[in-house]
């Protein structure tokens, strides 16, 4: 688990199973030193869309064998 910094985050405005789909960039650091900024689509309930502002920080995993495969805890990745 690692910390990522929210750096673009917008709603869609289109609904999966009546979550709302956003798109977020996260800028992260990886364990050997490398800046990675990343683009995701997301599905978080629109309660809870005040957690990912810009300049936010928030946990993630990631596989360190393959950077595409990143996952925000708690919620639905796309």
């Amino acid at each position: 688990m690692t910390s990522a910094e929210v750096v673009y985050f917008q709603d869609s405005l289109a609904k999966v199973q009546y979550r709302p789909l956003c798109y977020i960039k996260l800028k992260f650091q990886t364990e050997q030193g490398q800046i990675i900024t990343e683009n995701l689509k997301v599905l978080i309930a629109k309660q809870d869309q005040h957690k990912y502002k810009v300049g936010s920080i928030i946990n993630i995993k990631y596989d360190p064998k393959n950077l595409k495969n990143i996952s925000i805890l708690g919620e639905v990745m796309i």
